[in-house]
């Protein structure tokens, strides 16, 4: 299979994760303006990503909003925080950019979780079968749920930084690699890995 046609499959199966993901749309924005996130988790994403979009780079170290009123430190890495409020940032600074950038970074993350898994799955065989597993990730269901609009929480996003570190680690592994691949494999899972601790204890 030629590499156009691999690039172009990819695409169709991005943008089809794309679209999953951007299912339910109308449940997120109201008619009325409000963005109503999915779920209860997210909302701590959300606080604490709001709080470092409006002190960036600065991130929340102690919430006065859990174990009320003695407060307690945050209670997950900031990376995650940090990465809503620079996107909320980049989409204007207030609330609403906040929001717009909040509810839509699952579908992103969803469509370019394709690209890892292509890269892992063709390691271990030919691009027929990396295709298909590009494929499953993009329409397995709890793959969909985890990265729809609305939803806010990093479990999309840390599925994606998995990807990438097994992608790089079965790169590492591969007798076949040459000595730069397995450089920059193991730059990709010390990234990876560096990221993972970043966003989830």
């Amino acid at each position: 299979m030629r590499r156009p046609a691999i690039a172009a499959l990819l695409i169709l199966l991005g943008a089809v994760a794309f679209a999953l993901r951007a299912a339910g749309l109308e449940d997120v924005y109201r008619p009325t303006g409000d963005v109503i996130f999915f779920y209860a988790d997210p909302y701590y994403q959300l606080r604490a990503g709001l709080y470092a979009m409006q002190s960036f780079p600065g991130f929340l170290v102690r919430d006065a909003y859990v174990n009320f009123p003695d407060g307690v430190g945050a209670v997950l890495p900031p990376l995650f925080h940090l990465i809503l409020g620079g996107v909320g940032r980049l989409l204007g600074g207030d609330v609403a950019g906040f929001e717009r950038g909040a509810a839509w970074l699952g579908p992103v993350v969803g469509a370019l979780s394709v690209l890892p898994a292509y890269a892992a799955a063709r390691v271990l065989g030919g691009p027929r079968t990396a295709l298909a597993a590009a494929g499953f990730v993009a329409v397995l269901p709890v793959s969909v749920l985890s990265g729809r609009v609305g939803n806010a929480d990093y479990h999309a996003f840390l599925t994606a930084v998995g990807a990438v570190w097994l992608a790089s680690i079965l790169v590492a592994v591969r007798p076949a690699t040459q000595p730069r691949g397995v450089a920059v494999a193991y730059a990709g899972i010390t990234v990876a890995r560096t990221v993972v601790l970043a966003t989830w204890p």
